[in-house]
Parts: structure tokens; C-alpha cells; sequence
């Protein structure tokens, strides 16, 4: 599995592992902001990819309680029927941190930095289907 995103200084396209995302915390608006990014191998740019707050943060820690009930009830032979909660706290969720990048995009966080986010693809390999998951900056799905 890899990411491949467009350095949003450079244009040029690179592949990434996910091992290699970085994590940094600042301040925004007076909350801590948690922003995920690559640092560009050719012009040394940094790209965001990804940002939470506390409330996106909760939402996610929900989220994967409520994955790990659903596989232990699979596993015990049960149905749980929390697929469509499931799906509209993940949508929330999606909501919440699509919001949170059109605050931060633009602006200078507590570190310093302007925050550029950049559209990213996630690709892996899955029993020779392949796996592709989009997500673009500042689109409100």
C-alpha cells in the first residue's frame, strides 16, 4: 500500500508509504490542531494531508469501538446492527475534518507554517484487487 499525491510547490508527483507520514500538533484558533503531512523529497515542502481537532478525534475513536464490536459479534456467529450508525458517524466524520481543512488551508498555524493541503490517493494491493481511495482537499462529500 502506498499514497501517491502532487507536492503542491513543485507539481511533481511522488509515492509515499503511509510508515512515512509525519505528525505534528499546533494551535489554531486557540485549539490544538493534530496535522498529518509528507515532506516533499525534491523542493523539501511540506503537504498536508490530513487534520483533526479533539471532536474529529473522539468521532474517530467511536468509529473504530463501534468496527471492533461489529468484528467481534461477526466472530461469535451474531449480527450487529450498527452498519448504518457506523456509516452516518463516518460521514460526520468526513464532514468535520472537510470542514476543519477549509479552516486551516491558507492560514498560518502556531509553527509558523501556511497550511497547504494537497489531494492524496491511497493504493494497495488487496487479493490482486486493487484499492483506491481519493481524498481531496476541501471537498465537502
Amino acid at each position: 500500500m502506498y499514497i501517491t499525491f502532487e507536492c503542491h510547490k513543485c507539481k511533481v508527483s511522488q509515492k509515499e508509504s503511509p510508515i512515512n507520514v509525519k505528525t505534528e500538533h499546533a494551535n489554531f484558533n486557540g485549539q490544538t490542531i493534530e496535522l498529518k503531512y509528507y515532506d516533499c523529497p525534491v523542493c523539501r515542502a511540506r503537504n498536508f494531508v490530513q487534520a483533526d481537532n479533539k471532536f474529529s478525534q473522539k468521532l474517530l475513536t467511536d468509529c473504530n469501538k463501534m468496527i471492533r464490536n461489529q468484528m467481534l459479534l461477526n466472530s461469535m456467529g451474531k449480527s450487529g446492527k450498527q452498519s448504518g450508525k457506523m456509516k452516518k458517524m463516518q460521514i460526520h466524520l468526513r464532514k468535520v475534518r472537510n470542514t476543519l481543512l477549509k479552516e486551516l488551508s491558507g492560514n498560518q498555524i502556531s509553527t509558523g507554517e501556511i497550511v497547504h493541503f494537497v489531494t492524496y490517493e491511497i493504493v494497495g494491493d488487496n487479493n490482486d484487487e486493487t484499492i483506491v481511495n481519493k481524498s481531496k482537499a476541501n471537498d465537502m462529500r
